[in-house]
């Protein structure tokens, strides 16, 4: 009996350090987790601040580098726009020279500074810049009218000469060759005006000119 008892007391101590230290362990594993957990939320949190002040630095540091990136478009804007302008003006003093070589070409042994005289020109691929360059260069003088075609664009220009204004006036010359060839409309005053053309104006450019030469002050 007493063996059976002493038998029984070992196996009790046995069961009861194995539960004691099945309770340890598992204690241990928890606070061994437990410690993981908070180390990697250290670590985490430790990250996260390194992000968060590199992005404040961004922050900070953004309108300095914002101005400097705006800065930097606004004088290349500038550039090219000074660019422009100067490739605009060259342009401009290349089509005058243009205008004044094609001018004096055309009115050599043509245009007087005595009598009045018609010109009909008809530019096939320029256009109205350069239409109204020659009709500039063509009002220089004063006894001529001058209807110039430029077919670049589909526009046309007239000038009158000063000494002419009194007998046409460039609005309705433009007004008139405009609805021979189906423009779509013109405008000016006596000395300069311009519309637009929906049709080929050779033939009725030709006709305008004859049309106009035949009236005062060019006949009798």
């Amino acid at each position: 009996m007493s063996n059976d008892r002493t038998t029984l007391t070992a196996i009790v101590s046995a069961i009861a350090l194995l539960v004691t230290n099945l309770y340890w362990w598992r204690r241990e594993r928890t606070v061994q987790e437990s410690l993981t957990v908070s180390r990697d939320r250290q670590a985490t949190s430790h990250g996260f601040g390194e992000e968060v002040r590199a992005a404040a630095e961004l922050l900070d540091g953004a309108p300095g580098t914002l101005a400097t990136d705006i800065e930097a478009l606004q004088e290349k804007i500038e550039r090219q726009e000074r660019t422009i302008a100067e490739h605009a003006t060259e342009l401009g003093n290349v089509r005058a020279r243009w205008a004044e070589a094609f001018w004096d070409e055309l009115a050599a042994n043509v245009v007087s500074d005595e009598e009045p005289c018609v010109l009909t020109v008809e530019l096939p691929h320029n256009d109205r810049k350069d239409a109204e360059a020659l009709g500039k260069r063509a009002a220089e003088h004063d006894w001529v009218v001058v209807v110039i075609a430029a077919n670049g664009d589909h526009t046309f220009v007239v000038t009158v000469g000063e000494e002419l204004t009194g007998a046409f006036a460039a609005d309705d010359i433009a007004r008139e060759f405009a609805e021979a060839v189906g423009g779509g409309g013109a405008g000016g005053s006596n000395a300069f005006a311009s519309g637009g053309v929906s049709e080929p104006v050779g033939p009725a450019l030709e006709d305008l000119g004859r049309r106009l030469r035949a009236r005062e002050p060019f006949v009798d």
